[in-house]
């Protein structure tokens, strides 16, 4: 069993470094996105008149920074032949408007983490008191035992919720900056193919 999980850790590894992340001349992270059609790059909705990404494309630079360790700053270089200047403008507003809304609804839900965990943790304290004043009553030992149960469940919510899920929600808020302030570049899209072929 040892040597299957020492081959498959070191499969893992070199599989992960074979994947290096491409850098470019200022050592920030590169993200490709090629774009034939921009027709759907923008949503059809928007609030403010400030125009956000569609579900399809921010999905894509989500999940393409995701796997990368979290940066300060990353590039986008953006292939397209169909994207003339001013839609560069807007695109770039765009990418902005919508990881710094996203950066908003995290900042708003980790907010509501810390003040759950802080209200689940003072509800486990308060039943572990009253635990500790049945067992000095003499109370029955099933009921304290529910108690207990009910107010170790609440501690560990409590945990759970302001060590682990906070995390995640740093490492998320972390990936939405490094979009918010993304080095947005465009390139014609036949740049990209003759780079693929050398």
């Amino acid at each position: 069993m040892f040597r299957s999980l020492r081959a498959w850790r070191k499969a893992a590894k070199d599989c992960l470094s074979k994947r290096e992340i491409e850098r470019d001349g200022e050592g920030v992270p590169v993200v490709h996105m090629t774009v034939l059609d921009d027709s759907d790059f923008l949503s059809p909705l928007s609030y403010h008149r400030a125009e956000v990404l569609s579900s399809e494309v921010s999905s894509f630079l989500e999940k393409r920074v995701n796997a990368m360790p979290p940066q300060k700053r990353v590039a986008v270089h953006i292939h397209s032949d169909c994207i003339d200047e001013q839609e560069q403008v807007r695109y770039r507003a765009a990418v902005a408007t919508t990881f710094r809304d996203a950066y908003d609804e995290l900042a708003l839900e980790s907010r509501r983490s810390v003040i759950s965990a802080v209200v689940m943790l003072l509800f486990g304290v308060l039943l572990l008191g009253v635990m500790w004043a049945l067992s000095a009553g003499n109370r029955s030992e099933i009921l304290i035992e529910v108690v207990d149960i009910f107010a170790w469940v609440f501690v560990w919510e409590a945990v759970d919720t302001f060590f682990l899920t906070r995390t995640v929600q740093l490492q998320q808020k972390k990936r939405c900056l490094s979009l918010i302030y993304a080095k947005i570049c465009f390139f014609p899209l036949e740049k990209k193919e003759k780079a693929e072929e050398t």
